[in-house]
């Protein structure tokens, strides 16, 4: 397995066509990037980018877009009764 930084996740990323990339905060790591402007939830509370795999980064950014894109769902309609 091969040593996980922050390019080799921002590669990983490019390579499956995402279009955002990691950087590192105080104790986290956030997810930038034109795919990501609008959500709003974008960190993934790791402290050390290797506390994961390039695969779980993946993940990572997979599950925060299904978060983000519930969030950001208008509510829906009730029907009258």
């Amino acid at each position: 397995m091969s040593r996980v930084t922050l390019p080799a996740v921002n590669a990983e990323f490019a390579k499956r066509g995402i279009e955002a990339f990691l950087a590192k905060d105080a104790g986290y790591f956030l997810i930038r990037g034109p795919a990501v402007t609008e959500w709003l939830n974008r960190s993934v509370a790791v402290e050390h980018i290797g506390d994961l795999s390039l695969e779980q980064w993946v993940e990572a950014y997979r599950k925060l877009e299904r978060e983000n894109r519930q969030l950001l769902q208008p509510p829906k309609k009730r029907r009258k009764r």
